[in-house]
């Protein structure tokens, strides 16, 4: 609920939501695209969470 609420929120001030995110669907989404995950770190405060990730490319024939 408080979730939909800061949605619209947000919708309402001009910033519109593209796609919604865990931390564990955004890492499956950067391995997808070649990348190791090294670190993550979250932020969690105001309305939404503040993260940071550092990644490495993975040499195309590890692949």
């Amino acid at each position: 609920m408080k979730k939909q609420i800061l949605k619209t929120l947000t919708a309402f001030s001009g910033f519109k939501v593209y796609q919604e995110w865990d931390k564990k669907d955004f890492e499956d989404f950067i391995e997808g695209y070649g990348f190791s995950l090294v670190e993550m770190k979250l932020v969690y405060g105001g309305f939404s969470p503040i993260g940071v990730m550092v990644g490495r490319k993975v040499p195309q024939e590890f692949l």
